[in-house]
């Protein structure tokens, strides 16, 4: 039976783990915004390019290093096919976006309000930002999820419980495996061996010849 390698409950906590992150980033940038009294719809008209391309890069770092955390966890959690798991981070975030957008939309049109417009809109816009961070947050997802992968091996390394093991060629279809050196004799037991071995082969044979006698003559 083959085991699954997708493990839910460390995708569920790595994406959490991202989304508390993700939290905690708008809401610090969001008191940042109020209490400075920066207007936000003159800033790009008053910021110059330099400042505009460094507050682009810090966003890109942020989201990168926000999936590599939730990456990781889900790859520490798993011990199994991080970069899987690690992965799916990203992919529960696009689901789970897409339905807080269809929960919105729905509730809007009960409400008599249009919401599905204006998010079209903003996407749009937002096109080539969206697939930015969304790259930089899978490769992310992916590196945090394979470093996160080895962390038992490494706990054990470093704690003396485990050694590396030492890893053996596979062996193709018409060839044998080596015999371990346990098991293999040295070339002195050979050597020693051949003489008496020599020496029961020769006993057998006399063994087997039929005794001749000599005949007297009369």
């Amino acid at each position: 039976m083959a085991i699954s390698k997708v493990r839910l409950g460390a995708i569920f906590v790595g994406w959490i783990t991202a989304m508390f992150l993700m939290l905690m980033l708008a809401t610090a940038i969001v008191a940042y915004v109020i209490t400075s009294g920066i207007d936000l719809a003159s800033l790009t008209h008053n910021v110059s390019r330099f400042t505009m391309l460094s507050f682009g890069f810090l966003i890109i770092l942020a989201v990168f290093s926000i999936f590599f955390i939730g990456g990781y966890v889900a790859g520490r959690m798993s011990a199994l096919a991080g970069p899987l798991n690690g992965a799916m981070v990203l992919v529960t975030s696009i689901i789970a976006a897409i339905l807080a957008i269809t929960f919105a939309v729905t509730f809007g049109n009960k409400l008599g309000v249009n919401v599905l417009a204006p998010i079209l809109s903003s996407l749009a816009s937002q096109s080539m930002i969206i697939f930015v961070l969304t790259a930089f947050a899978f490769i992310g997802s992916i590196v945090g999820g394979k470093f996160g992968e080895g962390y038992i091996d490494r706990l054990d390394l470093a704690l003396g419980i485990a050694k590396p093991a030492q890893i053996q060629p596979v062996p193709k279809k018409d060839q044998k495996m080596p015999t371990p050196k346990i098991y293999q004799e040295s070339d002195k037991e050979k050597a020693g061996d051949k003489p008496k071995e020599a020496a029961e082969d020769k006993s057998k044979e006399t063994a087997k010849k039929p005794f001749k006698r000599d005949r007297v003559a009369s």
